[in-house]
């Protein structure tokens, strides 16, 4: 359930010691976290704007913790074109 993998998610960034403490503080106020479990407990895709940071980041980004928490994510252009919006 997505509670479970909430508790999950919070557990791998609380522990990571290469967040900054603000990173996490910031991560765990939004949506995100929660964003992230129920895609996961849902088969859902998360669409966003950020992008990878890679390893020996201090930032907490959606992508990020989606690689690390097996959920697949795309860009806002890529979810565009996949349901066919032309700007």
């Amino acid at each position: 359930n997505v509670l479970m993998v909430y508790r999950e998610i919070a557990q791998r960034v609380a522990t990571n010691q290469v967040y900054k403490e603000s990173e996490k503080a910031r991560f765990f106020k939004g949506a995100d976290p929660w964003l992230i479990a129920s895609a996961k407990v849902w088969g859902a895709v998360v669409v966003t704007c950020e992008t990878l940071s890679g390893v020996g980041t201090t930032k907490v980004k959606i992508p990020d913790i989606c690689q690390q928490t097996g959920v697949t994510f795309v860009d806002l252009y890529t979810a565009m074109r996949a349901v066919q919006i032309v700007l």
